[in-house]
Protein backbone atom coordinates (compact mmCIF):
# COMPACT_ATOMS: atom_id res chain seq x y z
CA UNK A 1 0.00 0.00 0.00
CA UNK A 2 1.32 3.82 -0.92
CA UNK A 3 -0.17 6.21 1.64
CA UNK A 4 0.65 9.83 0.28
CA UNK A 5 0.42 11.39 3.59
CA UNK A 6 2.20 11.11 6.94
CA UNK A 7 2.54 7.87 8.72
CA UNK A 8 0.61 4.47 7.49
CA UNK A 9 -2.92 4.08 7.25
CA UNK A 10 -4.85 1.64 9.54
CA UNK A 11 -7.47 0.05 11.45
CA UNK A 12 -6.03 2.14 14.64
CA UNK A 13 -8.17 5.05 13.11
CA UNK A 14 -11.63 4.91 12.20
CA UNK A 15 -12.32 6.80 8.47
CA UNK A 16 -15.11 7.95 6.22
CA UNK A 17 -13.72 6.48 2.61
CA UNK A 18 -14.53 8.13 -0.87
CA UNK A 19 -13.07 5.50 -3.23
CA UNK A 20 -12.93 6.22 -7.12
CA UNK A 21 -10.21 7.16 -9.57
CA UNK A 22 -10.76 10.65 -9.40
CA UNK A 23 -9.24 11.60 -12.47
CA UNK A 24 -9.59 15.25 -12.82
CA UNK A 25 -10.96 15.64 -9.48
CA UNK A 26 -13.87 17.43 -11.56
CA UNK A 27 -17.07 18.97 -10.28
CA UNK A 28 -18.42 15.25 -10.07
CA UNK A 29 -15.89 14.19 -7.74
CA UNK A 30 -16.31 17.39 -5.77
CA UNK A 31 -19.39 16.65 -4.72
CA UNK A 32 -18.35 13.22 -3.40
CA UNK A 33 -15.87 15.06 -1.59
CA UNK A 34 -18.22 17.30 0.05
CA UNK A 35 -20.69 14.72 1.08
CA UNK A 36 -17.21 12.66 2.14
CA UNK A 37 -16.27 15.71 4.69
CA UNK A 38 -20.18 15.90 5.79
CA UNK A 39 -19.87 12.19 6.65
CA UNK A 40 -16.61 12.32 8.74
CA UNK A 41 -17.84 15.31 10.82
CA UNK A 42 -15.64 15.43 14.19
CA UNK A 43 -15.68 11.83 14.71
CA UNK A 44 -13.78 10.49 11.97
CA UNK A 45 -10.85 11.19 9.28
CA UNK A 46 -11.74 11.87 6.00
CA UNK A 47 -9.58 9.59 3.73
CA UNK A 48 -9.83 9.45 -0.44
CA UNK A 49 -8.93 5.71 -1.64
CA UNK A 50 -7.66 6.36 -5.46
CA UNK A 51 -5.72 3.84 -7.71
CA UNK A 52 -2.43 4.21 -9.56
CA UNK A 53 -1.68 3.58 -12.16
CA UNK A 54 -5.19 3.69 -13.67
CA UNK A 55 -6.58 0.39 -13.79
CA UNK A 56 -7.17 0.28 -17.67
CA UNK A 57 -2.99 0.22 -17.53
CA UNK A 58 -2.78 -3.17 -16.24
CA UNK A 59 -6.26 -4.46 -17.62
CA UNK A 60 -6.25 -2.96 -21.44
CA UNK A 61 -3.28 -1.00 -21.94
CA UNK A 62 -3.89 -0.34 -25.80
CA UNK A 63 -7.50 1.33 -24.03
CA UNK A 64 -5.50 3.05 -21.13
CA UNK A 65 -6.61 6.68 -21.06
CA UNK A 66 -4.59 9.96 -20.78
CA UNK A 67 -4.48 11.41 -18.01
CA UNK A 68 -6.24 14.47 -16.68
CA UNK A 69 -3.77 14.50 -13.60
CA UNK A 70 -0.68 12.68 -12.56
CA UNK A 71 -0.85 11.05 -9.22
CA UNK A 72 1.06 13.92 -7.21
CA UNK A 73 -1.45 17.00 -8.78
CA UNK A 74 -4.33 14.74 -7.68
CA UNK A 75 -3.51 14.14 -4.19
CA UNK A 76 -2.64 18.17 -4.01
CA UNK A 77 -6.32 18.74 -5.85
CA UNK A 78 -7.84 16.02 -3.38
CA UNK A 79 -6.17 17.57 -0.42
CA UNK A 80 -7.94 20.89 -1.38
CA UNK A 81 -11.18 19.65 -1.65
CA UNK A 82 -11.39 18.52 2.10
CA UNK A 83 -9.32 15.14 2.29
CA UNK A 84 -7.25 14.75 5.18
CA UNK A 85 -5.47 11.46 3.90
CA UNK A 86 -5.12 10.46 0.11
CA UNK A 87 -3.95 6.71 0.33
CA UNK A 88 -3.00 5.84 -3.19
CA UNK A 89 -3.66 1.87 -3.86
CA UNK A 90 -1.07 0.25 -6.05
CA UNK A 91 -3.38 -1.46 -8.84
CA UNK A 92 -2.29 -4.38 -10.21
CA UNK A 93 -3.46 -7.84 -11.24
CA UNK A 94 -3.32 -9.08 -7.87
CA UNK A 95 -5.69 -6.34 -7.20
CA UNK A 96 -7.80 -6.95 -9.86
CA UNK A 97 -8.36 -10.30 -9.08
CA UNK A 98 -9.95 -9.67 -5.27
CA UNK A 99 -13.49 -10.45 -5.26
CA UNK A 100 -15.69 -7.76 -4.04
CA UNK A 101 -16.07 -9.22 -0.76
CA UNK A 102 -12.52 -9.72 -0.10
CA UNK A 103 -11.98 -6.03 -1.43
CA UNK A 104 -14.14 -4.62 0.92
CA UNK A 105 -12.32 -7.04 3.92
CA UNK A 106 -8.95 -6.31 3.42
CA UNK A 107 -8.86 -2.57 2.24
CA UNK A 108 -11.93 -0.83 3.22
CA UNK A 109 -12.38 -2.34 7.05
CA UNK A 110 -9.34 -3.83 7.43
CA UNK A 111 -6.54 -1.81 6.30
CA UNK A 112 -8.31 1.29 6.47
CA UNK A 113 -10.86 1.54 9.44
CA UNK A 114 -13.37 2.36 7.23
CA UNK A 115 -17.12 3.40 9.02
CA UNK A 116 -18.30 5.60 6.12
CA UNK A 117 -18.04 5.05 2.59
CA UNK A 118 -18.82 7.45 -0.29
CA UNK A 119 -19.06 6.31 -3.83
CA UNK A 120 -20.14 7.31 -7.02
CA UNK A 121 -23.79 6.15 -8.07
CA UNK A 122 -22.20 4.04 -10.59
CA UNK A 123 -19.08 3.05 -8.57
CA UNK A 124 -17.98 -0.90 -9.46
CA UNK A 125 -15.35 -2.83 -7.54
CA UNK A 126 -14.08 -5.97 -7.68
CA UNK A 127 -12.57 -8.33 -10.12
CA UNK A 128 -14.51 -8.29 -13.40
CA UNK A 129 -16.28 -4.95 -11.43
CA UNK A 130 -18.89 -7.84 -10.18
CA UNK A 131 -19.50 -5.29 -7.31
CA UNK A 132 -22.04 -2.27 -7.31
CA UNK A 133 -23.31 -0.29 -4.71
CA UNK A 134 -25.89 -2.51 -3.53
CA UNK A 135 -23.36 -5.12 -3.45
CA UNK A 136 -21.01 -2.51 -0.99
CA UNK A 137 -24.83 -1.90 1.12
CA UNK A 138 -24.95 -5.28 1.87
CA UNK A 139 -21.51 -5.57 2.84
CA UNK A 140 -21.55 -2.31 5.16
CA UNK A 141 -24.38 -3.86 7.13
CA UNK A 142 -22.37 -6.94 7.63
CA UNK A 143 -19.09 -4.90 8.43
CA UNK A 144 -20.44 -1.94 10.66
CA UNK A 145 -19.95 0.93 7.72
CA UNK A 146 -22.91 3.13 5.91
CA UNK A 147 -22.38 4.10 2.14
CA UNK A 148 -23.51 6.82 0.55
CA UNK A 149 -23.82 6.94 -3.04
CA UNK A 150 -23.56 10.76 -4.94
CA UNK A 151 -25.40 11.33 -8.06
CA UNK A 152 -24.06 12.38 -11.59
CA UNK A 153 -23.51 16.37 -11.54
CA UNK A 154 -24.39 17.81 -14.74
CA UNK A 155 -23.54 21.42 -16.31
CA UNK A 156 -25.55 23.00 -18.46
CA UNK A 157 -27.36 19.18 -19.54
CA UNK A 158 -23.94 17.92 -19.82
CA UNK A 159 -23.10 14.95 -17.52
CA UNK A 160 -19.65 15.39 -15.78
CA UNK A 161 -17.36 12.92 -16.30
CA UNK A 162 -13.53 12.78 -16.98
CA UNK A 163 -14.11 10.83 -20.15
CA UNK A 164 -16.18 13.92 -21.46
CA UNK A 165 -13.25 16.42 -19.88
CA UNK A 166 -10.88 14.62 -22.27
CA UNK A 167 -12.87 14.50 -25.03
CA UNK A 168 -13.50 18.16 -24.84
CA UNK A 169 -9.84 18.97 -24.62
CA UNK A 170 -9.01 16.76 -27.67
CA UNK A 171 -11.43 18.48 -29.77
CA UNK A 172 -9.57 21.99 -28.43
CA UNK A 173 -12.65 23.06 -26.44
CA UNK A 174 -10.80 24.17 -23.80
CA UNK A 175 -13.62 26.41 -22.20
CA UNK A 176 -15.92 23.45 -22.52
CA UNK A 177 -13.48 21.47 -20.45
CA UNK A 178 -12.83 24.19 -17.59
CA UNK A 179 -16.60 24.23 -16.97
CA UNK A 180 -16.76 20.50 -15.98
CA UNK A 181 -13.49 20.52 -14.08
CA UNK A 182 -14.75 23.81 -12.04
CA UNK A 183 -11.33 24.95 -13.23
CA UNK A 184 -9.32 25.66 -16.33
CA UNK A 185 -7.44 22.63 -17.05
CA UNK A 186 -3.52 22.96 -16.71
CA UNK A 187 -0.28 21.13 -17.81
CA UNK A 188 2.84 21.59 -15.93
CA UNK A 189 6.52 21.13 -16.87
CA UNK A 190 10.56 22.69 -17.25
CA UNK A 191 11.08 24.83 -19.70
CA UNK A 192 14.05 23.02 -22.29
CA UNK A 193 15.62 24.40 -25.47
CA UNK A 194 13.83 24.57 -28.22
CA UNK A 195 14.89 25.77 -31.73
CA UNK A 196 14.85 29.61 -30.63
CA UNK A 197 13.10 30.13 -33.79
CA UNK A 198 10.43 32.65 -31.71
CA UNK A 199 12.62 34.81 -30.47
CA UNK A 200 14.04 35.36 -34.45
CA UNK A 201 10.28 36.34 -34.61
CA UNK A 202 10.42 38.41 -32.10
CA UNK A 203 8.31 36.12 -30.05
CA UNK A 204 10.48 34.26 -27.94
CA UNK A 205 8.41 30.97 -26.45
CA UNK A 206 9.06 28.62 -23.91
CA UNK A 207 8.97 24.54 -24.80
CA UNK A 208 7.61 22.98 -22.18
CA UNK A 209 8.33 19.50 -21.55
CA UNK A 210 4.85 18.10 -20.46
CA UNK A 211 4.08 14.77 -19.06
CA UNK A 212 3.05 12.61 -22.25
CA UNK A 213 0.86 10.48 -19.51
CA UNK A 214 -1.26 13.59 -19.66
CA UNK A 215 -3.90 14.89 -22.27
CA UNK A 216 -2.43 17.62 -24.39
CA UNK A 217 -5.10 19.50 -26.08
CA UNK A 218 -5.74 19.68 -29.67
CA UNK A 219 -3.15 21.26 -31.98
CA UNK A 220 -3.74 25.03 -32.15
CA UNK A 221 -3.27 28.35 -30.72
CA UNK A 222 -5.05 29.16 -27.02
CA UNK A 223 -4.94 32.01 -24.52
CA UNK A 224 -3.45 30.87 -21.44
CA UNK A 225 -1.80 32.16 -18.42
CA UNK A 226 1.36 31.08 -17.52
CA UNK A 227 2.65 30.57 -14.02
CA UNK A 228 6.43 30.57 -13.37
CA UNK A 229 6.31 30.57 -9.60
CA UNK A 230 5.68 34.71 -9.38
CA UNK A 231 1.74 34.01 -9.96
CA UNK A 232 -0.28 33.72 -13.35
CA UNK A 233 0.68 36.22 -16.58
CA UNK A 234 -0.79 36.17 -19.49
CA UNK A 235 0.12 34.39 -22.67
CA UNK A 236 -0.16 32.19 -25.50
CA UNK A 237 0.13 28.81 -26.21
CA UNK A 238 0.93 27.16 -29.59
CA UNK A 239 0.57 23.26 -29.62
CA UNK A 240 1.76 21.54 -32.87
CA UNK A 241 4.36 20.96 -35.06
CA UNK A 242 5.24 23.85 -36.87
CA UNK A 243 4.22 23.21 -40.41
CA UNK A 244 5.35 26.79 -41.37
CA UNK A 245 8.91 25.17 -40.99
CA UNK A 246 8.59 21.88 -42.41
CA UNK A 247 8.85 20.25 -39.16
CA UNK A 248 6.70 17.22 -37.53
CA UNK A 249 8.09 16.69 -33.78
CA UNK A 250 4.76 18.24 -31.68
CA UNK A 251 5.38 20.93 -29.17
CA UNK A 252 3.75 22.98 -26.62
CA UNK A 253 5.44 26.29 -26.82
CA UNK A 254 4.35 29.33 -24.97
CA UNK A 255 4.69 32.94 -25.35
CA UNK A 256 4.48 34.76 -22.64
CA UNK A 257 3.10 38.38 -23.19
CA UNK A 258 5.12 41.51 -21.86
CA UNK A 259 7.90 39.55 -20.98
CA UNK A 260 11.58 38.36 -22.00
CA UNK A 261 13.83 37.06 -19.61
CA UNK A 262 14.97 33.35 -19.87
CA UNK A 263 13.06 30.48 -18.41
CA UNK A 264 15.57 27.81 -19.04
CA UNK A 265 14.70 25.40 -16.23
CA UNK A 266 11.69 26.58 -14.83
CA UNK A 267 9.07 25.02 -14.01
CA UNK A 268 5.66 26.57 -16.02
CA UNK A 269 2.20 25.93 -15.55
CA UNK A 270 0.03 26.48 -18.31
CA UNK A 271 -3.78 27.00 -17.57
CA UNK A 272 -5.90 26.84 -20.38
CA UNK A 273 -8.41 29.61 -21.27
CA UNK A 274 -10.07 30.03 -24.84
CA UNK A 275 -9.11 28.35 -28.25
CA UNK A 276 -7.94 30.74 -30.80
CA UNK A 277 -7.30 29.14 -33.88
CA UNK A 278 -6.26 25.66 -35.59
CA UNK A 279 -2.82 25.08 -36.38
CA UNK A 280 -1.82 26.88 -39.47
CA UNK A 281 0.53 26.84 -42.35
CA UNK A 282 1.63 29.76 -43.09
CA UNK A 283 3.12 31.19 -46.59
CA UNK A 284 6.54 32.47 -44.89
CA UNK A 285 7.64 33.79 -41.41
CA UNK A 286 6.02 37.13 -42.07
CA UNK A 287 3.11 36.75 -42.28
CA UNK A 288 3.15 33.72 -39.43
CA UNK A 289 4.58 36.87 -37.29
CA UNK A 290 1.30 38.99 -38.60
CA UNK A 291 -0.71 36.21 -37.65
CA UNK A 292 0.75 36.31 -34.00
CA UNK A 293 0.34 39.67 -33.11
CA UNK A 294 -3.00 39.34 -33.91
CA UNK A 295 -3.21 36.33 -31.80
CA UNK A 296 -1.61 38.54 -28.98
CA UNK A 297 -4.42 41.13 -29.53
CA UNK A 298 -7.33 38.30 -29.09
CA UNK A 299 -5.59 37.60 -26.20
CA UNK A 300 -5.52 41.10 -24.21
CA UNK A 301 -8.88 41.18 -24.68
CA UNK A 302 -9.81 38.31 -23.53
CA UNK A 303 -7.74 39.01 -20.08
CA UNK A 304 -8.91 42.14 -20.11
CA UNK A 305 -12.63 40.41 -19.64
CA UNK A 306 -11.09 39.30 -16.32
CA UNK A 307 -10.60 35.75 -16.81
CA UNK A 308 -8.09 34.10 -14.01
CA UNK A 309 -6.37 30.59 -14.15
CA UNK A 310 -7.48 30.38 -10.63
CA UNK A 311 -11.40 31.08 -11.25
Amino acid sequence: MSALVPGTPGPQLHRALAVGNFDGVHLGHRAILARLVQRAGSDLVPTVVTFDPHPRRVLDPARAPALLTAIEERVRLLKGAGATEVVAVPFDLSLASLAPEAFVREWLVGRLGGRAVVVGEGFRFGHLGAGNVGLLRRLGTAWGFTVDAVAPVSVDGEPVSSSRIREHLFAGEVERAARLLGRPYALAGPVVEGRHRGRTLGFPTANVRWDPRLVLPAPGVYVVEADFGQGPRLALASIGSRPTFGESDVTLEVYVVDFSQDLYGRRLEVAFHAFVRPEERFVDAAALVRRMHEDVDVARRLFARGFSARA
